[in-house]
């Protein structure tokens, strides 16, 4: 017989799913096979059933090994057409090969599968199911199996393709990808994907989950097969989406678009797979550009962008700008060698290279270090452009650029690379900051390789003669001075923002910081006045989206730690335009406003600042409209640092060998209220600090108006320092109060800087711990050699690795003690307490058995409740645990006499055991059940554990009549199980509740101690039968069967069955051996009614007169 291969594809329109009827597949000449991705919430339906239903030909399904998601998804076979018929299999879970077969006499089998709204084949989870239908004549299905290897399970199995596949089970793509094509797909892998994700700022999800993503799918699809010998240069291949792709074909490789097909001809059963290093991303109209727009300068100058080159000029005579290529060699814009691998000044020697994410097929850079090298011929301060082609925006909403860079300069604050935005052929060009998130400071270099975006929404959004220009400018804040050092630059991406309605909460203060500093810790007498609005409240913000947004507004909520509210408040900032459309151009990053909340709190402790911004239209990404920060308020601390640190502060090594620089480390303070007297500063040392002779003060200046800090130096106090302050590690560092030699007094409004101090070169090191990348409030004070080579306080820059950091440097308000937490038991025990304050028993929680799945190392006090023990996970094993914490042994029992003495008894409970069993109505049946006694009980009331002695086991009730047992009373030892055996016919559905009755002993010391009779019960149903139950049913037949609902005509009557008999019973079909002569019914019996003679009148003679009743006597 010959045998087609039919794959079943549900192609969707969208990533909903509806329910689908496969309809009545006949079985024909053939079998058929399905593949099947089902999806989530999925109702779908397939009948199966003969030519001629009826002509005793039987359907039969073999189900291939397979697995679909356990408990909630199921794959039900029904004997019948329809899913009324009785049940034959259900499969759920990872199941075998299974086969199933019809007994109905039609022949029909209905296939059900059902899903619920979590996980599936269609979200990526699982891999398609397949089966084989066919009518029974011979076994071809066993060799049907589908070989799952269509262009779906090229992309499905490669593991650089897991963000695609994903994609293509959220967008319902697997089915279609798995029909019979042809196909050809361009895959892009993993990193495509995180590129642009990146590049938009958002996540994989929420890229999936946008309207057009649908399209960008489809353009990745063409519908026939395009292998690498059937591409040419510049040939045009239309895609599912209608849209064509350009192919180039260069000494580099084969390009679709801009992306380089990095693996050809993977082959599949329905067409070919091509892996691709980009996206592709398909234009709406053909004529703007098409967004994103991607550079990664692969060939060079010349544009890897689809658009065109980029324009070169420097004050150099273009020779200050170069191309890096993958092999690391320098190239000008003419093409021309330049013989180094920059960065290659005398100043970046031994400095890595951009390490961006296409850094290996090229980059470019700015190395004006390079042009000035040697140093010794002179050198002069230079400026550089770096130009795109013209772009047609004209459509888009709004604009964005990112791109990956890597920059130092010297020798002043600003930073002079900048983003320059011309729409007018650069006849006007506005300069916007390009140096992102880094935080300017003299002579410091960035992050290698890190991201900047630049909303230029303002001057491109709905223009369509729009340049970009990379520009290295002397800073306008310094006027000149920015001759050495480098830019580099790599993986430039224009864009839309992916969404209209988007408001975003960027940070929270606590204060006003344009007129101040915000604190992470305030004591109580320096709260803020009620009758001054309580607590003032920061809110930084903007609008992201491509749509203004109306009325909106700012909730400032506070809480406790417990989660209780205690104030809230709403304040209205009106409209927030989208950076298209705002007045200022270049836009401030983000908004600010500041929200008096009419709250102190009324005691130390720490509180959530919790901050919701909305407005008139349903947000589009409300995971980021929330934002919260902790603050806390103290007896006597001020400080702007966490409890918890994460960086050490340490000094440079000095000229002299054996020797550290000269070092400091502050903040800055700003005071509410007057009459306060600081006592001296509390110091978290890092870890490497002391080691040898180290001198050093404490100081507190007053930073008031224009006079030097030097000159308002209200008190210095001397120190030798002591070993016993280092910590071990540096999370173990603890507060050191160390008092000022007299208190000073603080006035209101008045601002303080107060700081540690090394002075002069030492043999020990003065390190401090602190907070990474904390310092929004530009707080810290740093004690270095400035540009003129001379030690002082900087302001304005920490240098390179106390860039953005907060040193662990409070004021204590109090007079000669430290107050801290003297409970030695608590996560923040301080030593040098005096007094005791806020002891925190949650930081350091947590389980510390170490039997437990979760067990903590670092934790200090057992959280009662937190720790998780080793389960079974399996829901199929005897100790299957929902509430195990991770995997541990499975026990399977199976809960019958066979089980006796398997040692997974002990794990189990006192009592009868299966506690649930069924039989059917008039169906023979039998069980078990088992007595387990453990070798512990467990009191329910107090949960104690208690041994068991034994058990005199003196009755078991509620057996059905119709069952026979096999069991046998007696007295139970401990760890022992007795089986209680049953059979019978049930003769009535019904619930009967089978008991174990005895007296229950634990063991003391060694001796029995009862507790009492104790029952222990199992329930067996009878279920009511749903089919006739046949057999006679008849009550006066000799085997007549009082459950019986179908006569089967078989009931039995016994008498004589010899017709020439004179006792004959014309309605006996058994003979019972008592056929005679009988007697003369005239003569031979005294009664006239003994129809039969037999000499007695009974049932018979009524049947015979019954049987003669209404005939005519002659």
């Amino acid at each position: 017989m010959n045998y087609r291969r039919v794959i079943l594809c549900l192609l969707l329109v969208s990533a909903s799913w509806a329910s689908v009827q496969a309809g009545i597949i006949t079985c024909a000449e053939s079998a058929e096979t399905v593949v099947h991705c089902y999806d989530n919430n999925e109702n779908s339906s397939w009948t199966y059933c003969p030519d001629t239903p009826g002509d005793g030909t039987m359907m039969e399904i073999l189900f291939y090994e397979g697995q679909i998601e356990g408990f909630f998804d199921h794959i039900q076979i029904f004997d019948g057409d329809d899913n009324t018929a009785p049940l034959l299999l259900d499969l759920s879970g990872a199941y075998p090969e299974s086969f199933v077969a019809a007994t109905n006499p039609d022949g029909c089998l209905y296939v059900q599968f059902t899903s619920d709204g979590s996980i599936s084949c269609g979200s990526g989870n699982y891999d398609p199911v397949s089966w084989c239908a066919g009518c029974g004549q011979d076994d071809s299905c066993s060799n049907n199996a589908p070989t799952n290897n269509m262009v779906a399970d090229v992309i499905i199995n490669s593991e650089d393709h897991t963000l695609l596949e994903a994609a293509l089970g959220a967008a319902g793509l697997v089915d279609p990808l798995s029909g019979e094509g042809p196909f050809t797909v361009f895959a892009p892998t993993d990193d495509a994907f995180t590129t642009l994700t990146e590049a938009l700022g958002i996540t994989a999800e929420e890229l999936v989950a946008m309207p057009v993503f649908w399209d960008v799918l489809q353009y990745h699809v063409v519908g026939a097969e395009a292998y690498s010998t059937d591409l040419s240069d510049g040939q045009e291949i239309e895609t599912l989406l209608g849209e064509n792709l350009t192919v180039s074909i260069t000494a580099d490789g084969v390009f679709i678009n801009n992306a380089q097909v990095i693996v050809a001809d993977l082959t599949a059963d329905n067409g070919v797979v091509h892996v691709i290093d980009a996206m592709l991303i398909p234009s709406a109209t053909g004529q703007p550009t098409p967004l994103p727009f991607t550079e990664d300068f692969a060939n060079g100058f010349a544009g890897n962008n689809g658009v065109g080159g980029w324009t070169v000029e420097d004050t150099g005579g273009g020779l200050i700008w170069q191309y890096v290529d993958e092999s690391g060699n320098g190239f000008y814009a003419d093409g021309s060698a330049s013989g180094v691998n920059p960065p290659a000044g005398e100043f970046s020697t031994n400095i890595e290279s951009l390490n961006s994410t296409s850094a290996s097929n090229g980059w470019v850079i700015y190395d004006n270090d390079y042009w000035n090298t040697p140093i010794s011929e002179g050198y002069s301060d230079n400026e550089g452009w770096l130009t795109s082609p013209v772009l047609n925006l004209s459509e888009s909403a709004s604009v964005i650029v990112s791109w990956e860079q890597y920059f130092r300069y010297c020798c002043h604050p600003d930073a002079p690379v900048y983003l320059q935005v011309t729409n007018d052929g650069g006849e006007s060009w506005v300069t916007f900051d390009g140096h992102g998130d880094f935080i300017e400071a003299p002579n410091t270099v960035s992050e290698n390789g890190f991201t900047t975006t630049v909303d230029i929404s303002c001057m491109a959004a709905g223009e369509s003669n729009v340049q970009i220009r990379f520009s290295y400018l002397q800073a306008p804040e310094t006027g000149e001075g920015y001759s050495h050092y480098f830019w580099g630059i790599d993986d430039v991406m224009i864009f839309e923002a992916p969404v209209n309605n988007d408001l975003e909460v960027l940070q929270v203060t606590n204060g006003d910081v344009s007129e101040g500093w915000e604190l992470a810790v305030t004591p109580m007498e320096q709260l803020p006045l009620i009758e001054n609005g309580g607590v003032l409240t920061g809110v930084m913000f903007r609008n992201v989206g491509n749509l203004d947004q109306t009325d909106v507004e700012l909730q400032v909520e506070v809480l406790d730690t417990d989660g209780n509210l205690l104030e809230s408040v709403t304040q209205n900032v009106g409209l927030v335009p989208a950076s298209a459309n705002s007045e200022q151009c270049p836009i401030h990053p983000s908004d600010t406003s500041y929200v008096s909340i009419n709250w102190v709190p009324d005691e130390i402790g720490v509180y959530e600042l919790r901050v919701t911004i909305s407005s008139d239209a349903e947000d589009e990404l409300p995971m980021n409209n929330v934002f919260s920060r902790m603050i806390e308020f103290s007896e006597e601390q001020m400080g702007h640092d966490k409890e918890a640190v994460d960086y050490e502060f340490v000094p440079s090594d000095s000229d002299i060998d054996g020797l550290f620089n000269p070092t400091g480390y502050g903040n800055h303070f700003k005071m509410e209220n007057p009459g306060s007297l600081v006592y001296g500063l509390a110091i978290k040392f890092g870890p490497n600090s002391g080691g040898g002779v180290l001198e050093f003060e404490t100081r507190l200046y007053e930073v008031q108006g224009t006079i030097e800090w030097e000159d308002a130096l209200l008190n210095s106090t001397s120190w030798l320092y002591d070993d016993d302050w280092t910590p071990s590690e540096l999370d173990q560092s603890e507060f050191v109060y160390l008092p000022f030699d007299s208190p000073v007094e603080v006035n209101a409004t008045s601002s303080y800087f107060a700081a540690v101090i090394s002075e002069f070169e030492s043999e020990a090191q003065l390190t401090i711990a602190g907070n990474l990348n904390t310092d929004t409030d530009r707080s810290t004070g740093f004690y270095g050699m400035d540009n003129d080579g001379y030690f002082s306080w900087l302001s304005q820059g920490l240098g390179i690795s106390e860039l953005n950091s907060t040193p662990a440097i409070r004021l204590v308000f109090s007079p000669g003690e430290f107050s801290g937490c003297m409970d030695p038991e608590a996560c923040n025990f301080s030593p040098a307490a005096t007094t005791n304050g806020f002891c925190d028993y949650e930081t350091c929680a947590g389980c510390m058995d170490e039997e437990a799945c979760n067990f903590d190392s670092q934790a200090t006090i057992e959280y009662n409740g937190v720790c998780t023990f080793p389960g079974c996970f399996d829901p199929e094993a005897s100790n299957y645990s929902q509430n195990a914490g991770c995997e541990g042994e499975c026990f399977y029992l199976t809960y019958d006499c066979a089980s006796v003495g398997d040692a997974a008894w002990s794990d189990e409970a006192i009592g009868l055991f299966p506690e649930w069993q069924d039989a059917m109505h008039g169906v023979a049946w039998e069980g078990e059940w088992v007595f387990n006694v453990p070798a512990t009980i467990v009191e329910p009331g107090s949960g104690v554990s208690y041994g068991v002695h034994h058990v005199e086991w003196s009755s078991m009730t509620g057996i059905p009549s119709w069952a026979t047992t096999d069991y046998a009373l007696a007295d139970l030892e401990a760890s022992s199980q007795h089986c209680i055996a049953a059979f019978g016919t049930p003769t009535a559905p019904g619930m009967h509740v089978i008991t174990a009755t005895g007296e229950v002993f634990i063991s003391i010391f060694g001796q029995p101690f009862s507790i009492g009779e104790q029952s222990f019960s199992a329930t067996l149903e009878v279920m009511a039968n749903p089919n006739p139950i046949p057999g006679c049913t008849y009550p006066l037949a000799s085997n007549y069967l009082s459950y019986a609902t179908l006569d089967d005509g078989g009931c039995e009557y016994w008498g004589c069955t010899d017709i020439d008999a004179a006792d004959f019973n014309p309605f006996a079909n058994i003979d019972d051996g008592s056929c005679g002569d009988g007697c003369d019914p005239l003569t031979g019996s005294n009664c006239a009614s003994d129809s039969n003679g037999d000499g007695q009148v009974n049932v018979t003679d009524l049947l015979i007169l019954l049987g003669e009743f209404g005939g005519i006597c002659e």
